[in-house]
């Protein structure tokens, strides 16, 4: 990402800008800023820090003490101002049509002409993925699932057949969605599983 003036940085976070300063190239702790980046202080707790911080810019509230030599932007939220600042300085990839050739794609499946796929994942018989997902290594979308746009599944998560998902999902590695309940009956003699089916 582009470096940020000041000025810039006042109107992404939207807040006030108090003191000009030299352009920022990312964002970090206070303790760990230099010259360069921007810090913010939301707790206060670490409060004792903005004496000792190099940080070239922060992301202050309206009624904190600012240390002299920094450029300052005051914001009412000082931890959504970082979030938004994080957000543009690491932001999200795109979507863009990438298939690895060792996934598996049903040929019934319906993918929108941008979604990603990730190595060894697996999209069942069915399936319909929208617009801008991401779909990562070794993820299982079974039979029938429906994803809706904007969706990211990173590596091993799982979808169960039959599953809808939304727009804007997030599934963090590993996790699974529609996988069995504990369903049992006791016959008296046996446990008889209940097909799961929703």
């Amino acid at each position: 990402m582009h470096p940020l003036s000041p000025q810039q940085v006042a109107e992404l976070v939207g807040g006030r800008l108090e003191e000009g300063g030299r352009p920022v190239t990312g964002i970090n702790t206070l303790n760990a800023a230099g010259p360069d980046e921007a810090s913010f202080l939301s707790n206060r707790a670490y409060r004792p820090e903005l004496a000792h911080t190099r940080a070239g810019l922060l992301l202050l509230g309206e009624q904190d003490e600012a240390p002299a030599g920094a450029a300052i932007v005051r914001v009412s939220d000082p931890y959504l101002a970082f979030a938004k600042l994080q957000r543009y300085f690491h932001p999200d990839a795109e979507a863009s049509g990438r298939r690895h050739p060792s996934a598996s794609i049903h040929p019934d499946a319906e993918l929108a002409d941008d979604v990603d796929v990730g190595a060894q994942a697996v999209i069942g018989a069915g399936c319909r993925i929208g617009p801008g997902c991401r779909i990562g290594p070794g993820c299982v979308v079974e039979e029938r699932a429906v994803l809706g746009a904007n969706c990211r599944l990173h590596a091993r998560a799982v979808v169960c057949h039959d599953c809808v998902l939304g727009d804007d999902i997030v599934l963090q590695c590993g996790a699974v969605v529609g996988a069995d309940g504990f369903g049992y009956a006791w016959s008296g003699s046996e446990h008889l599983k209940i097909p799961q089916v929703g």
